[in-house]
């Protein structure tokens, strides 16, 4: 069992990258910084799809959508911000050619973690 089996039936397909990323952790931090980094894009672009609350930001990139004001204030009260935009740089750095510590995939992996959990069992949409 892992640790993101509670996505399967809601989010096969950000299942299957988170699953894919835990797997990877340890063997590969560089690929498991980037598939977290789209498993987490696809979840913001999910919330900003169902919440009607949300409104798109101008430039539709994935630092422009965390930045957006009220992205930001539904992940204030549960300090999220911070894990995201680690998980964002993380992702960026490892697709630029950077490497990526074990440790480092591992709080990337944390931090996907915090946030799919987050949506599916905190927000009523």
């Amino acid at each position: 069992m892992g640790n993101f089996d509670f996505l399967a039936t809601e989010w096969s397909s950000i299942y299957k990258e988170a699953k894919e990323a835990e797997q990877l952790t340890f063997t590969s931090p560089k690929a498991c910084a980037v598939i977290c980094r789209s498993a987490m894009e696809k979840a913001v672009n999910w919330l900003y799809d169902f919440d009607l609350d949300l409104e798109r930001p101008y430039r539709d990139n994935l630092g422009a959508l965390i930045h957006e004001q009220s992205f930001k204030s539904i992940l204030k009260p549960h300090n999220l911000f911070g894990d995201l935009y680690l998980l964002k740089k993380l992702g960026d750095n490892a697709a630029h050619g950077n490497s990526i510590k074990k440790e480092e995939a591992l709080v990337g992996i944390k931090n996907l973690f915090r946030f799919l959990s987050f949506l599916l069992f905190n927000l009523d949409l």
